[in-house]
């Protein structure tokens, strides 16, 4: 991985020379970087994106044993216990795995997507071909400061779509700045939800 100008040693981040965040080349190992390329923005999706599904898998195990200590006992009960919490700590590493393979990052050039366990997929959008920048969230995910934001093409197809970043009005600023500074210049911004 080359790194751009700008680019620090470790995994800390701080403002840059012209007042952008510039993280540490340890974190942007999952993308790489093109010559002079900055990173001005490098994130993951909100806790909440790991805390549902975790929150689901436990309810629905309780609600397992509490079926099995209901019913009549046939056979022993503490291989079916067992095989429950199996169950429950391989769906958590699975989904905790899950939710640190996705990055996503914005540089002086591009904005990105990495996303995938087994198969990772990167999807990005060179700033000179982002047209708008939209930002769409449910009434849940306002209550928590949840949403997506997508940089979209002319057409209006998505080119690069960032879910469940937290604080995303600041997250859609910081793209909509980069892609002024640095990409097409007259970029629109919208939100829906």
């Amino acid at each position: 991985m080359r790194r751009g100008p700008g680019l620090g040693e470790g995994m800390t981040s701080g403002p840059g020379a012209d007042g952008e965040v510039v993280v540490g080349a340890a974190r942007a190992q999952t993308i790489d970087l093109q010559e002079g390329e900055i990173v001005l923005l490098w994130l993951r999706p909100s806790l909440w994106r790991l805390f549902v599904p975790l929150v689901i898998v436990a309810v629905t195990i309780l609600l397992m044993l509490a079926a099995l200590t209901l019913a009549p006992h046939r056979g022993p009960m503490e291989w079916k216990i067992g095989a429950l919490a199996l169950l429950g700590v391989a769906a958590s590493v699975w989904f905790a795995v899950d939710w640190w393979s996705h990055a996503y990052v914005l540089t002086n050039r591009r904005a990105l997507s990495r996303v995938g366990v087994v198969w990772p997929m990167i999807a990005e959008a060179p700033l000179s071909a982002v047209w708008r920048v939209a930002l769409s969230r449910s009434r849940a995910e306002r209550t928590v400061e949840i949403g997506t934001v997508s940089c979209l093409g002319s057409h209006g197809a998505p080119m690069v779509r960032w879910a469940f970043v937290a604080h995303p009005i600041g997250v859609q600023e910081a793209v909509v700045d980069a892609v002024r500074r640095f990409g097409r210049g007259d970029v629109s911004a919208e939100s829906e939800g």
